[in-house]
């Protein structure tokens, strides 16, 4: 996460030395975590892509490379609505009666609302065009961060989630939550109604047994689900957010995804 970032720049200043800090990178890194902080996260995108971006400048040996990649992958996050905080305050403390549900926690961070015809229900949608656009976002995001797609075809069955261990605990229970919202954005952009794509588990309900995902997304889920796996495992056992993961990757079939396996999971909603 960019507060991550933020931190891990400074440390470099301390080792590195003012001399060796690119004044550039440093000004649009500084930029862009400001915006981010705004809110405006496309705007830092395109402060960042120019440096590290598809087509930037920044070359791969660079020591300030793999940090405006970071940075990079948040913008994109920040665009498709990832909020970490948002997350862990929606969690219930050890006394609280709330049932948990990370379905309607990303319902709140995609924006979702009641339909028009009942504005109180707890039946909550998103915009399609909207979700589509966050979902490629999101894309986005797990590319930077995970490299889900290496061979940039759409297809990520050829992602090493091996080598994924060698990023930091907080950097893999990022992807954990990245990867479980793809997973719902996904599915809940695949249920077409009148009101919008369903995004909470009150809606969902409606959606079981009309999932019908093409053989790439259900390849592309369940390597998603093995990273909702992966950041559980770091944050540990005795952690609300991981408890929750794991009651995720449970529910919704493992670490194997089909079309079967998700209406399966919104019918037991």
């Amino acid at each position: 996460m960019w507060q991550g970032a933020i931190a891990a720049f400074g440390a470099s200043l301390l080792i590195a030395g003012c001399a060796s800090k690119d004044p550039g990178f440093e000004g649009d890194m500084e930029k862009a975590i400001r915006l981010m902080d705004e809110g405006k996260n496309a705007e830092a995108y395109a402060v960042l892509d120019p440096q590290c971006g598809a087509s930037g400048a920044m070359p791969v040996t660079d020591p300030d490379y793999g940090l405006c990649r970071d940075l990079l992958g948040d913008a994109k996050a920040g665009e498709a609505g990832i909020n970490w905080f948002d997350f862990i305050g929606a969690l219930p403390d050890d006394d609280s009666t709330t049932e948990f549900e990370i379905t309607n926690v990303v319902a709140d961070m995609v924006g979702a609302a009641p339909p028009s015809s009942d504005p109180t229900s707890t039946k909550l949608y998103a915009d399609p065009t909207d979700l589509a656009a966050k979902t490629l976002s999101l894309e986005e995001a797990l590319k930077i961060h995970g490299n889900v797609d290496p061979n940039n075809d759409g297809d990520w069955s050829d992602c090493d989630i091996s080598a994924l261990n060698a990023l930091t605990d907080a950097e893999k229970a990022q992807l954990a939550m990245e990867a479980s919202l793809y997973i719902l954005y996904t599915v809940s952009g695949n249920i077409p109604t009148a009101d919008g794509a369903p995004m909470s588990l009150d809606a969902l309900k409606d959606g079981a047994g009309s999932v019908n995902l093409s053989a790439t997304q259900q390849t592309n889920l369940s390597v998603a689900i093995q990273l909702v796996q992966l950041g559980s495992a770091a944050l540990g056992a005795d952690n609300d957010a991981s408890t929750e993961f794991d009651t995720f990757v449970q529910e919704i079939g493992g670490s194997a995804i089909s079309s079967a396996t998700i209406n399966n999971y919104l019918s037991m909603l």
